[in-house]
């Protein structure tokens, strides 16, 4: 055959193939090819992962992420292959969650706290409810203590972090309060007794405060507790509670 005639079919065949999808099976869908001979195959669904493309003649290779709430569909205009379109209760497919309602804050009780230890470091009380990370290993030791709701913006956070002057990145103490206040327009906050020292605040009002605990030899540990404004008076007292109850081995100290 002409090896004109032969790239014509073929393009013919791939504009066709676009334009008739052909069905795929059940439990299959499917999804667009590099493949000039097969501009297109059907891959099986996985129940747990979800879709891998968006069903269709316009389908992707791999789902597009979309902000929470929403999920990609086809576009129509020619400029981009989707868009994110809300999601609504009552739709089926297993990629389709409905948006989340806000998670209501609620006080906290005695009963909702317990002990968390760092050998040879120090000790503290935390809400139960907050989910803990543990990086204190890393090159700048950190804690992280999260109420994780699902639902998008920031999060309830309570972070731990020790700073020394043998990082790279190390900020003295008194220059990491005049950062604070100069970047995020904090406010001071005056000083709160921790461990038996006196730690320096900063306040971020209705947004996030913070302690500055003097330890030896230039050190502190910077304790950070954030939250969004509906929920930043409800577990401030988290914030306040580290800092009661904080002790110091006299290695740290």
């Amino acid at each position: 055959m002409n090896p004109l005639f032969a790239a014509l079919a073929l393009l013919l065949a791939s504009a066709n193939a676009g334009e008739t999808p052909a069905e795929c099976p059940a439990g299959t869908h499917r999804v667009i090819t590099d493949d000039p001979y097969q501009p297109f195959a059907c891959v099986k669904e996985d129940a747990k992962k979800g879709f891998g493309a968006v069903a269709g003649p316009q389908g992707f290779r791999v789902r597009p992420k979309c902000p929470r709430g929403t999920r990609a569909a086809a576009s129509s205009d020619g400029l981009q292959r989707y868009r994110c379109v809300r999601v609504l209760a009552g739709e089926t497919d297993p990629d389709l969650v409905p948006m989340a309602q806000p998670a209501r804050a609620r006080a906290l009780g005695e009963e909702d706290y317990r002990r968390y230890t760092v050998p040879a470091e120090m000790s503290f009380e935390y809400p139960r409810l907050l989910e803990p990370r543990d990086g204190w290993k890393e090159e700048v030791p950190t804690l992280s203590f999260t109420l994780d709701d699902g639902l998008p913006g920031k999060p309830v956070m309570i972070t731990i972090t020790k700073v020394e002057p043998s990082q790279t990145a190390f900020v003295a103490l008194d220059a990491a309060v005049v950062q604070e206040k100069e970047w995020q327009g904090a406010k001071d906050g005056g000083t709160v007794p921790v461990a038996g020292v006196k730690a320096r605040l900063t306040v971020v009002a209705g947004s996030s405060k913070t302690a500055y605990v003097p330890l030896a030899a230039g050190a502190y540990y910077a304790i950070v507790y954030s939250a969004p404004g509906e929920s930043y008076e409800t577990y401030l007292v988290a914030f306040n509670r580290v800092l009661k109850t904080m002790k110091l081995t006299r290695r740290a100290q």
